[in-house]
């Protein structure tokens, strides 16, 4: 009789985690750039965020990258609304890593499912510029980040 009541109790308690499982995008990717030093180099991220806000602060945004000379492709695929909730609101967000990236221009294509997105980002010494005169489905937050 007691390992039934065990049973049940574990049955009950892992009950209450939600499955892992990935749910569509259905609002703004706001988009930012920024510069980030790891072991002393340079590197260039997009940061990105759901303009929707979720349950749970930790929910992951799903992308793949498309990497070629002087062009990148990122697709936003989804949201991950993982396994553990860190129970406070938040948006969904990923963290895309382009690398250490010269001085130039890249193309720079931002897609989903239900939008596409082409535009450009331009490093100098100074500056790292996301320009992208039409946006769908995205939101480009910070256009210019000062290095």
């Amino acid at each position: 009789m007691r390992k039934i009541g065990y049973i049940l109790g574990l049955l009950l308690l892992l009950s209450c985690e939600e499955a892992a499982t990935t749910h569509p995008i259905s609002s703004t990717i706001q988009i930012e750039p920024a510069e980030v030093n790891i072991a002393n180099e340079k590197r260039i991220f997009l940061y990105c965020a759901t303009e929707q806000t979720y349950t749970c602060s930790n929910f992951n945004l799903l992308t793949t990258q498309e990497v070629q000379p002087n062009f990148f492709r990122i697709n936003f695929s989804g949201i991950d609304k993982i396994n553990y909730c860190a129970n406070a609101l938040g948006p969904a967000r990923a963290k895309i890593d382009l690398g250490a990236l010269q001085n130039g221009d890249y193309t720079l294509e931002l897609n989903g499912k239900t939008f596409r997105n082409s535009g450009t980002l331009k490093i100098t010494s100074t500056e790292i510029k996301l320009d992208f005169p039409t946006q769908d489905g995205i939101a480009i937050m910070q256009k210019v980040f000062k290095r």
